[in-house]
């Protein structure tokens, strides 16, 4: 069971030999503002239980300094109650110890529902046995609310440098931020996507680690990316470095973004890029798994299955001047919020 802003994932390998022939797997999408569950929340784990768990998780995470940046990367772009703002984590150590089994059960209410359940079963299965079972199964589960996922505004960029000093810490973590206005429904996610991997994707091939990891030595690993579900999230390199080289690493990592939003990829570049992303499709849908993801995908998003057979075409046909111009249009290099989180201040 995973889950992310926006939706939870089910994930079953089913082993019943009349319904499934040979190493199926299950995959249940549901979005976060639905949901499966046919038993209330007060069947399910005690909830003093439960929350003593998520607070333990919530204390183990603030001695990591990439999730101490990234939280206040949020903070610094997302005003509150935004789907990307980040509470700090004794804010949110304090909400889960103020929360009571009613205002459980009424969120399980509000949220929570089989209206909008998406199945994909991958596997060589015997398909109206399958169905009926589902049927028999399923069929009393309440349809529930169908909250549609809000539209929410882009925030203006909040420049500004922030240290977050952690004891005893012999690596730093930064956090380069900025909002985007970039959407996976986007038409052109596949150009910037393809861009972002040229210029960042990779510590070992990508141009952020080929200068600041490989000929400047200043990063142990640098990676950057955009957060595009249906809802616009950040653009944002992390980069892992000695507390002494925190400063070069981000001049160096900010001068290259720079050059890349003026002066765009190389042909080659952007034929390694198609070439890998195409790739790494291929190698995903030959597994059930990888089959099953890319199918939720394609619903999620409103792209159709036809996307999947044209997904290699798609990529191929992104040009140089289409992908330079979509990453610039997503990208300032002067409008980055920079977190650090380490031990820069030394006895």
């Amino acid at each position: 069971v995973g889950g992310a802003r926006e939706q939870e994932v089910h994930d079953v390998h089913a082993g019943d030999e009349d319904v499934f022939k040979r190493q199926p797997l299950l995959l249940v999408f549901v979005p976060i503002s639905a949901g499966l569950h046919q038993r209330g929340v007060s069947e399910q784990t005690q909830a003093a239980d439960l929350a003593g768990r998520i607070i333990a998780a919530l204390t183990a995470l603030a001695a990591f300094g990439t999730a101490r940046a990234q939280d206040a990367a949020a903070r610094r772009i997302y005003p509150p109650g935004h789907p990307f703002h980040r509470r700090t984590g004794e804010e949110r150590i304090a909400r889960v110890e103020s929360l009571t089994r009613a205002d459980l059960e009424a969120f399980y209410a509000a949220r929570y529902g089989a209206g909008t359940l998406r199945l994909v079963v991958v596997g060589d299965v015997d398909a109206d046995r399958l169905l009926g079972r589902l049927e028999r199964r399923l069929s009393d589960w309440t349809r529930g609310p169908e909250p549609a996922i809000p539209q929410v505004p882009v925030p203006p960029p909040a420049p500004v440098a922030e240290t977050i000093e952690m004891p005893d810490k012999a690596n730093a973590d930064v956090i380069l931020a900025e909002p985007a206005a970039l959407t996976r429904t986007d038409p052109s996610y596949l150009a910037c996507a393809l861009a972002n991997s040229a210029l960042g994707q990779s510590s070992l091939t990508s141009r952020l680690g080929v200068r600041v990891r490989d000929t400047e030595g200043l990063t142990y690993g640098i990676h950057s990316s955009f957060h595009a579900t249906h809802v616009p999230g950040p653009f944002v390199v992390s980069v892992t470095v000695k507390p002494a080289s925190r400063d070069a690493a981000v001049a160096s990592t900010l001068d290259e973004i720079s050059r890349f939003v003026e002066k765009g990829m190389t042909e080659k570049e952007l034929a390694d890029e198609k070439s890998s992303r195409i790739g790494k499709f291929m190698v995903d849908m030959a597994s059930n798994a990888g089959i099953a993801q890319a199918i939720d995908t394609a619903l999620y998003y409103g792209l159709g299955l036809s996307y999947l057979d044209d997904f290699g075409h798609r990529v191929n046909a992104v040009k140089k001047d289409e992908a330079d111009a979509a990453f610039a249009r997503m990208v300032r290099p002067d409008a980055f919020t920079i977190v650090s989180a380490g031990t820069f201040s030394r006895p």
